[in-house]
This record gives C-alpha cells, structure tokens and sequence, in this order.
C-alpha cells in the first residue's frame, strides 16, 4: 500500500498482489454472474480496470477502476461470504478413533442411532433389508442390515461394525445423499 496522500493500493507493484485479487474478484464474478469474467494472470490490465469499475460501481464504491481499501475490503468480505455460503458444511466424525473399536450388537448410543440412520438411507438401494428403526439399539433388524451391507460390498461378514464397515456405510450415505437432492 502506498503511503502518503495516495489513498489507493499500488497493487500493480507485486504480480502474486494482483493475482490473489484477481482470484477474488474471479471467483465473485463466477458465483454471481455480475461481473466480467477476468483471467487471473498477475497483470493489472485494461480488462481487471473495467472489473473493479463495474464491482465498484455494482456496490455503490466510488467508480475509480483502482483499488483502494475499501475497494479490496469489500472483495475480500464477498469473496469470503461466498465461499462460506458456496462451501459443503462441514462433516462429522463420530466414529471413534481407536484401534480396534467396533460397535457391537446390543449396544444404545448415538452412535448406533446415526448407523441406523445411514443404514435407512440405504434402504431404497439395498432393498435386501428393508427399513431400520430409528432405536439408537442395535439390534437383530440393525445387525442382518449391517451383515446385508458388508455382503453386497463383498467385505467380510461380522455382527459388529468395525472401521471399515463404517467408512463404506459413509461413503455410500453421502453418495445416497448428494444424489437424492
């Protein structure tokens, strides 16, 4: 930034400045369909002046096609929400994370409650097993499920739900999930 009277970021002066801006400003005009598309190349060219003219002005900025604080301010704060809104939401991890650990058959926790729910969401795709009610209990219903599971996605049988068994259950509920949207 320049010092002095000059109230606008001499941006021009580092190319790795410009191209971060311009990934900004890029990824504002993708999300949006606002503005024009500019390449993001490190140059501060006719084409990234006209951008930030039509940011600038789209915002309600003073129109100058450079970049003062305010202007970088507001790009930096949209880019930001965008990627917040635009970003899958962040996952869980209830599986515990020990060697060894498995859910075994009679077990009431959360834990079975959200197999079970995986395991429901499966259902239409694995139609060997029908429904599962929602008990948080594994029981007998919840452990032929899992078996039917392990089966089809030719792992080894078990009564328990292990790692592995688990992390194929998550794969396919997300895949389930995303498709069913």
């Amino acid at each position: 930034m320049n010092t002095g009277t000059d109230r606008y970021y001499d941006i021009t002066d580092s190319a790795d400045t410009v191209r971060t801006f311009q990934k900004m400003l890029r990824y504002i005009s993708e999300a949006t369909g606002n503005l024009p598309t500019i390449g993001v190349d490190g140059v501060y060219g006719s084409g990234m002046e006209a951008a930030v003219r039509e940011f600038q002005a789209s915002r309600g900025l003073p129109v100058t096609g450079r970049v003062d604080a305010a202007t970088w301010r507001a790009v930096a704060e949209e880019y930001e929400a965008l990627l917040a809104q635009n970003s899958p939401p962040l996952g869980i991890l209830p599986f515990p994370n020990m060697c060894g650990y498995k859910i075994p058959c009679g077990e009431r926790s959360n834990l079975v409650l959200i197999l079970q729910i995986m395991l429901d969401a499966l259902c239409f795709v694995y139609d060997d097993f029908g429904t599962i009610p929602l008990t948080g209990i594994y029981d007998a219903k919840t452990e032929r499920a899992v078996k039917c599971f392990q089966r089809r996605n030719l792992m080894c049988e078990s009564d328990c739900v292990d790692k592995p068994t688990w992390d194929a259950l998550a794969r396919q509920y997300n895949m389930q999930v995303d498709v069913s949207e």
